[in-house]
């Protein structure tokens, strides 16, 4: 008895999608906002219901106070950060990926890895990275660096880079797989950093540790990109996927003393086959960030592996339990409270 129903209904339907596709089509039809918060929603919405009630100059004073209240907090909260100085830096939390933003003492912004799902059932460059960016106050990206071509890792950067301006683009050198090349054409031309080689910006220092030259036969989480990240005395070590191979020729080479670090994006979301004993013992950090889905299906991190870094002197935090906020003057690293919103937005999905 429905289908008549549904017949009738089906005009209508097709209008109201040209209606919506019409007016979505403009490039201006839609603009994103970091989020204004819960006090910036509360007064918003009171200016304008006093705004309808109110009539002449009044009317337009309310109208202006909401739209205030609604664009205002996020460049407010870059100019706060800014004005604080410093570097931070924020593992996201973007699933079973990896994602780490950092805000440096110019306001600039860098992003290592975009996180990504290789099913394709979400993006979490477009659901969970672009809108920490917005909420920072973010409005262009100095640099992006991917570790590796894995989906994890590469499948959010398009989203990223469709929605900001990006200077520059740093990769190990490999293009990955048919899926990886796809995503590759979205982004600038990639620039290959070798080990030695830096990229520096308001103090600062972006250093490829690995791979080394010969690591053609590696496999591409070996092969990752290694970064360390100085800012005067402290140091975060993102170690992309190396595994047992790559960590080895870390420890083993040029630039072992280098491996030290405060912080230390644990290899490869804490598999068993990485975090070997020699790798840990160099780095001795004070805290080492798990970058895990919740409940993922690989049983990351791994007990031993948590224990290891807890037993060289490690505070092991996890980003299935939100993001992982850290505050470096230079002198020392401090771990800071991440945005409260985006964390119960990324939490909520990951429960769904």
């Amino acid at each position: 008895m429905a289908a008549p129903l549904l017949l009738l209904c089906r005009p209508l339907a097709w209008l109201l999608l040209l209606v919506n596709d019409t007016f979505a089509a403009p490039s201006w039809s839609a603009v994103s906002v970091g989020s204004p918060g819960l006090a910036g929603a509360l007064l918003c919405y009171a200016a304008l219901l006093a705004a309808w009630r109110w009539r002449g100059a009044a009317r337009a004073l309310g109208a202006a106070v909401a739209l205030v209240a609604l664009l205002a907090p996020a460049p407010a909260r870059h100019l706060l950060a800014m004005r604080r100085g410093g570097l931070e830096v924020t593992f996201l939390s973007v699933g079973q990926g990896d994602a780490t933003a950092l805000l440096l003492p110019d306001g600039s912004a860098v992003l290592v890895d975009g996180g990504g799902e290789a099913r394709g059932r979400y993006d979490p460059g477009a659901r969970d990275v672009v809108p920490w960016l917005r909420d920072a106050g973010v409005t262009r990206i100095a640099a992006v660096f991917l570790s590796h071509p894995h989906p994890d890792h590469l499948l959010g950067l398009p989203a990223v880079a469709a929605a900001f301006p990006v200077e520059h683009f740093f990769t190990n050198g490999r293009t990955g797989d048919e899926a990886a090349s796809a995503a590759f054409a979205h982004l600038p031309p990639p620039t290959r950093l070798a080990p030695g080689e830096y990229f520096e910006r308001a103090g600062v220092r972006f250093e490829a540790l690995s791979p080394p030259g010969g690591s053609e036969a590696w496999t591409e989480n070996d092969a990752s990109l290694v970064l360390r990240v100085s800012h005067g005395q402290v140091a975060f070590l993102m170690s992309g996927d190396i595994e047992s191979e790559g960590e080895a020729a870390l420890t083993g080479g040029p630039f072992a003393p280098l491996l030290r670090a405060d912080v230390v994006k644990i290899p490869h979301h804490g598999s068993a086959s990485s975090s070997g004993e020699d790798f840990v013992a160099a780095v001795r950090p004070a805290y080492a960030v798990a970058t895990v889905g919740r409940d993922n299906r690989f049983g990351f991190p791994a007990t031993e592996v948590v224990a290891r870094w807890q037993a060289a002197g490690a505070h092991v935090l996890r980003t299935d339990e939100g993001a992982v906020r850290f505050l470096s003057d230079g002198r020392a690293v401090r771990r800071a409270p991440a945005s409260a919103s985006l964390d119960a937005l990324a939490l909520a999905r990951e429960r769904l």
